[in-house]
């Protein structure tokens, strides 16, 4: 917490108002005994000093090795805050400095530097001035030993040692790890049976002579208490038994905190609810239960949705979509989707059922009905899908079932085939990113896996496979740093290249694969210049992105890949590199995605620039 100079009591005048210039210069008229009152107070706003005599000048810590401690001191200096606001005077300044000092010492004290020294003087022959303060931390005092006890006449509980809270003997005396101490103790109680436990008494004991630290507890558990009834208010179209269905406990365990952080999890990413609010009773009944109350609003239960984006070998593409989140009022999601673009033309439904059999599964439908003409084909295709989908953690999901696909294939203006294709999808995901549209943390990693059997007489078999991982690392904060990776990989066997469908062949290139080059031609081209596929492929994407400010980004990257004919990764056949920036401009609902990429070592057949517009980063 950085301490504020203390108010002079005059400064108190007109209702305590707030300490600027325009309020000040009254008050100076008026009564004139705070003329003579030289404080930097009266004369830090730029109202005051500007026009008149500034002492530009830099604030430097001098003594401090440690980055972290250094941050916590700039971060709780005054003098720092007011650099762009200089005193009239170097005496005005050195005043300045002379009242951070006591808080500069507070923090080394909080970081366990009880012996820290803090000095302040003006250098007035650098330009700027310089407020130097000269910092002597000292020796750092340590974790002698850690005590939790309970008060008289508690409940019997089980309290954590040391190590569980934190604080293990050794470990420097930094008072936010003593304060969040304290909390753990506290939820470690609330985990295990006792919802309303208090700390009675925090001592920690400084002994200056063996320079060590004792710490210890005196803590009331409470009442331990089991979960009781719970009562469940807001619902309008939702229905309470599905709610009920959700609820991770069962009237008559013992009491966990934590499941209330699950619940609230669950509720609010079903999507159901803008507000969730989870409470138990401020006392334990007399039977040692906890009754449970449950406070929900809902959303809206459709959502239409629209797109546009660009791209240079593509055109213009349009997408809308209409969604119903509650269709029978237990969370039955029904989504209704349709592209058009010189490529594509599709219409496509999906329907999701949660809690299918087991709280973590779902029951997942899907239809796709679409014209796709690329210049590899030509292609009149309906799909279905009928999945399982099961959470094994929070963060990841996979999902299997049955799949059909009939498609009418034309391949060089005059080969047509038909395929009615029986294929087994297994699908996995996980993902730690931040953030849907512009994540700057975590990765993601995805695989699908489907064998596919043709029944409409070709009798082509096949097993196709692909892998992709994503990772995202924020270097620094402000501006913001991001570096983004991703790498994929793909696999066709049991089947010559040309017997697979070609709308079931791997293509590489375009804005979400291979930048610089035109949409699927990164590989073998046939004699017009048509791409025709590959059994296998490689993808490579690197970024920097720097957001500059709350509105505005840029993006540097390179792309790497391509696809091979063969069933396995083929590096006698030349690797294509592709290479540009981008702008962004991030909107509430993510960055608007503008990129410029070029072939690095195009073919002759190859376009100068790719220019790319669309909503979300790349990857």
């Amino acid at each position: 917490m950085r301490q504020r100079p203390t108010p002079h009591p005059i400064g108190r005048v007109r209702g305590a108002a707030p300490r600027t210039g325009a309020r000040l210069l009254p008050a100076l008229l008026s009564v004139p005994l705070l003329a003579s009152c030289a404080t930097d107070e009266l004369f830090q706003a730029p109202e005051i000093t500007e026009g008149g005599p500034q002492v530009p000048y830099k604030t430097v810590f001098r003594g401090v090795e440690d980055e972290t401690l250094l941050d916590l001191l700039e971060g709780s200096s005054r003098a720092v805050e007011l650099q762009d606001r200089p005193p009239a005077t170097p005496i005005l300044l050195e005043r300045r400095g002379e009242r951070d000092v006591e808080q500069l010492r507070t923090v080394l004290r909080s970081e366990g530097y009880y012996e820290a020294t803090v000095a302040v003087e003006v250098d007035t022959a650098s330009d700027p001035a310089q407020l130097v303060f000269q910092i002597d931390p000292g020796p750092p005092y340590r974790i002698e030993s850690v005590e939790v006890t309970p008060t008289e006449g508690a409940e019997a509980a089980q309290l954590p040692d040391a190590a569980a809270l934190g604080l293990t003997p050794g470990r420097r005396a930094r008072a936010p790890e003593i304060e969040a101490a304290g909390d753990r103790l506290l939820l470690h109680l609330q985990q295990t049976g006792f919802p309303h436990p208090v700390i009675a008494e925090r001592r920690v004991v400084v002994d200056r002579r063996t320079r060590a630290v004792r710490v210890s507890f005196r803590v009331d558990p409470g009442r331990e208490a089991r979960f009781g009834p719970t009562t469940i208010t807001g619902l309008e179209r939702v229905e309470e038994s599905y709610i009920r269905q959700l609820i991770p406990w069962r009237q008559g365990e013992r009491f966990d905190i934590d499941r209330f952080t699950e619940l609230r999890n669950t509720l609010l990413s079903s999507n159901l609810f803008a507000t969730v609010r989870i409470e138990g009773a401020k006392t334990v009944e007399a039977d040692g239960t906890l009754p449970v109350t449950l406070e929900l609003s809902e959303r809206k239960r459709r959502t239409i949705t629209a797109g546009v984006g660009y791209e240079t070998d593509v055109g213009f593409s349009v997408e809308t979509g209409w969604e119903h989140r509650n269709l029978f009022g237990r969370g039955e999601s029904l989504q209704l989707n349709a592209i058009a673009s010189p490529i594509t033309l599709s219409a496509e439904a999906g329907f999701r059922k949660p809690a299918f059999l087991r709280l973590d599964q779902a029951l997942l439908a899907e239809l796709r009905v679409a014209h796709d003409e690329p210049d590899a084909f030509t292609s009149d295709n309906a799909e279905t899908q009928v999945l399982i989908e099961r959470w094994l953690r929070p963060d990841m999901v996979a999902a299997a079932g049955l799949g059909l696909r009939y498609a009418r294939i034309e391949e060089n203006g005059t080969n047509t085939d038909e395929f009615g294709l029986v294929f087994l999808p297994v699908r996995f995901r996980w993902d730690t990113s931040n953030d849907l549209l512009d994540p700057s943390r975590g990765g993601r990693l995805s695989a699908n896996l489907a064998p596919f059997q043709d029944v409409l007489g070709s009798g082509v078999r096949f097993l196709r496979s692909e892998a992709a991982y994503t990772h995202y690392l924020q270097v620094f904060d402000d501006p913001r740093l991001v570096l983004a990776g991703r790498g994929a990989v793909g696999s066709i066997v049991g089947a010559d290249r040309d017997d697979v469908p070609a709308d079931e062949r791997f293509y590489v290139g375009g804005g979400g694969s291979l930048r610089g080059y035109s949409f699927q031609k990164a590989g073998e081209l046939d004699e017009d210049g048509d791409p025709v596929g590959g059994r296998s492929f490689l993808e490579l994407s690197g970024e920097v992105r720097v957001q500059t400010t709350e509105t505005v980004g840029f993006v540097v990257f390179v792309d790497a890949g391509r696809a091979y004919s063969s069933t396995l990764l083929d590096f006698d056949e030349k690797l294509l590199f592709g290479a540009g920036a981008g702008f962004r401009y991030f909107t509430p609902i993510g960055p608007l995605r503008f990129d410029v990429a070029v072939p690095v070592n195009p073919r002759d057949s190859d376009d100068g620039f790719q220019l790319y517009v669309s909503l979300g980063q790349a990857f």
